[in-house]
């Protein structure tokens, strides 16, 4: 059974959210780290949505701007949500400062993760430095999230929501679609060179591109067709281009291949520099065959629905699309190794049959509520809203009850009432969890010097007896790794004395001002009975 919601299961997709939550709390405050400088539309969109349609009150900062949350006072919020455009692991996203005010903060702490087939464990680790609550994923199932963040402990109170990458704000719902007739281009697209350790769906985003440009020539079709990076084009030109063919290429977002310690993505650097003229395949023959397929990750991607909105026809390589998607009815499906090109380029060709199926996209897809930006907010909505409210389950929220009482300015009228004795026992009992923190981090310390004292006593036999057998070396590993967790939870318990320390300090000032307060209002009544 699961603490934070009483329910089995850990996880979801994202329309399983209102069974599963029938009821949440409503208008929590609510930290949105994101960069809200990004370039790229569907980021943008992708914030705004939050902004526009949420229940709770969001509020945007920057951490690649504001570089320390100093000023930041946790009191004002009861959710941080940590969005997909922040890269978790690198600092240059978030600086220690901010991870260690995320990890001490006392409220809901969930996170929006996206490309998460590569550093896998050190995703993991950092979700559960930073106390991730709920993780919502664009892997495509509950059982792709289970093999990608299942038997982990440190995740074991974590909930994780299968979502899309990306979903349709309204601003497209209500865009107008060019007609296909007259457009200037048969097909417009942009591509991109993935990285070869994404296995072989990482690869077709640049062969479709190259594969049709062969088609077009021998047909006489009119491309734009790039998978150039210094090709790419955002803001204001993207919908310009897409309206400017009447087809747009695809292919499924994903991965078949998932590197979890970056020991892959490491060999692949290291053959491509010995071998800088090394295909895809010769990579892949040498390093990548026998990871493929570890974990098949696809899914539908936002410039789908980008490309539906403008009225521009999609021809794809056959695939789930999430379901959503139907060859056929939806778009044109080209096969891979080109065996129906002849069959493809009629059918650009017809403009009347490109109308309708873009009129048919557009009315069977793109006004469905459960992919609207809408519907993602709301449901993520309820988890925020289930988790903040359950305070019964939540450990984060349990412990911290009292001190947040004390510190919150929202109660200070309550907190008047209490009077003088009860903050100065409140703010002892503040001090006494202070001790225990400190007593606590002497015991960690000595504990950590026997494990070390122990750990060399144990290298020091090994080298004696000349014995580097197997077991000898798999306790020393072991033994490693106990000194490294207990060093983990020092660095743990110092970042937690600080945090308590600064908020004592804060405790303090408010009392004072509790007192003086108090003091004024006796003589204001002492003056008022002479």
């Amino acid at each position: 059974m699961n603490a934070e919601t009483g329910h089995a299961r850990q996880y979801f997709r994202l329309a399983d959210v209102p069974e599963v939550f029938p009821s949440a709390t409503a208008g929590l405050r609510i930290l949105l780290l994101a960069d809200d400088g990004h370039r790229a539309n569907v980021v943008q969109d992708h914030i705004q949505g939050f902004l526009k349609h949420s229940i709770h009150r969001y509020t945007v900062l920057n951490p690649r701007d504001r570089r320390t949350p100093e000023g930041v006072d946790e009191n004002d919020w009861d959710a941080i949500l940590i969005h997909y455009s922040i890269y978790s692991i690198e600092d240059s996203h978030r600086s220690k400062t901010w991870q260690a005010f995320i990890a001490g903060f006392r409220g809901v702490v969930a996170a929006i993760h996206e490309d998460e087939y590569q550093l896998i464990n050190r995703f993991r680790q950092r979700f559960a430095e930073l106390g991730v609550q709920a993780l919502f994923s664009c892997l495509d199932s509950p059982e792709n999230l289970e093999r990608v963040y299942g038997g982990d402990p440190r995740l074991a109170e974590t909930l994780f929501f299968s979502c899309l990458p990306g979903y349709i704000p309204r601003a497209l719902q209500e865009a107008a679609a060019t007609p296909v007739l007259g457009r200037p281009l048969d097909v417009a697209y942009r591509g991109r060179t993935l990285q070869p350790q994404l296995g072989r769906l990482g690869q077709e985003k640049r062969l479709i591109g190259e594969r049709f440009e062969v088609i077009a020539r021998e047909h006489g079709l009119r491309c734009d067709v790039s998978s150039a990076e210094d090709a790419r084009i955002y803001g204001a030109q993207w919908p310009a281009f897409l309206a400017s063919g009447k087809a747009m290429l695809g292919v499924e977002g994903g991965a078949t291949i998932f590197a979890f310690d970056g020991t892959l993505q490491a060999d692949v650097a290291r053959y491509q520099a010995a071998h800088p003229d090394a295909s895809f395949e010769d990579i892949w023959r040498e390093l990548l065959a026998p990871h493929e397929g570890n974990i098949d990750f696809r899914t539908l991607t936002p410039k789908f629905f980008e490309a539906i909105a403008a009225g521009t026809v999609l021809v794809l390589y056959p695939g789930r699309y999430s379901g959503i998607l139907e060859a056929h009815r939806h778009y044109i499906p080209l096969e891979r190794d080109g065996s129906n090109a002849a069959e493809v380029v009629s059918r650009l060709r017809d403009d009347a049959f490109l109308q309708a199926m873009a009129d048919r996209a557009r009315s069977e897809v793109l006004y469905r509520d459960d992919l609207t930006t809408e519907f993602y907010v709301r449901q993520i909505d309820r988890v925020l809203g289930k988790l903040f409210g359950d305070r019964a389950g939540s450990r984060r929220l349990r412990s911290s009850m009292a001190l947040r009482s004390l510190l919150d300015g929202r109660n200070l009228t309550h907190e008047l009432a209490l009077g003088e004795t009860e903050l100065r026992r409140r703010v002892a009992r503040t001090e006494e969890e202070l001790v225990g923190l400190r007593e606590a981090i002497r015991a960690s310390d000595a504990g950590l010097d026997e494990l070390r004292g122990r750990l060399e006593e144990e290298r020091r036999a090994r080298i004696e007896a000349e014995q580097a057998s197997v077991r000898a070396e798999a306790r020393v590993q072991a033994q490693e790794a106990r000194v490294q967790a207990q060093e983990a939870r020092v660095q743990a318990q110092e970042v937690r004395v600080q945090y308590v320390e600064s908020r004592l300090t804060s405790g303090r000032v408010l009392l004072s001002l509790l007192v003086r307060t108090v003091i004024a209002r006796l003589r204001e009544k002492l003056g008022g009975r002479s």
